[in-house]
């Protein structure tokens, strides 16, 4: 974890961009709530495009946090898809979320720009350094 002071972040790290923004969506679950109390008893279809890696960052994790504020759904797993020129297809497994069996450890607002990183590393893997803004 990274601790800023309005801020919370992370640092996650894979061996292929798909796994980076899975491993991304999976951080963000795990700061929003206990995700030992959701079920993957429906999915959402995601599909984004972007101008960067960066950007398709920052525009995919917004969209799972509209999605949590807006269903209200609560995901337990991301099953993401690279497609080209920055683009990605995932299917997000969870429920319609229960304030009572899905209480949240905090409320995400945003993922910003704010020291934003995502960077192919030698041999092959790849890191994201992500703000969330809470």
């Amino acid at each position: 974890m990274i601790d800023h002071t309005a801020d919370i972040g992370f640092v996650v790290r894979a061996n292929s961009v798909a796994e980076l923004f899975t491993a991304a969506a999976q951080a963000l679950f795990d700061l929003s709530y206990d995700l030992d109390a959701v079920a993957e008893e429906a999915s959402a279809r995601v599909r984004i495009s972007a101008d960067s890696a960066e950007e398709l960052m920052v525009r995919w994790l917004n969209e799972i946090i509209f999605l949590m504020e807006t269903g209200p759904w609560v995901f337990h797993r991301a099953e993401v898809t690279w497609g080209a020129d920055f683009s990605l297809q995932a299917r997000l497994f969870g429920e319609s979320g229960n304030p009572v069996r899905h209480p949240s450890c905090r409320t995400v607002k945003a993922a910003t720009y704010h020291n934003l990183s995502v960077q192919k590393k030698s041999r092959g893997s790849w890191e994201a350094r992500v703000l969330l803004d809470v």
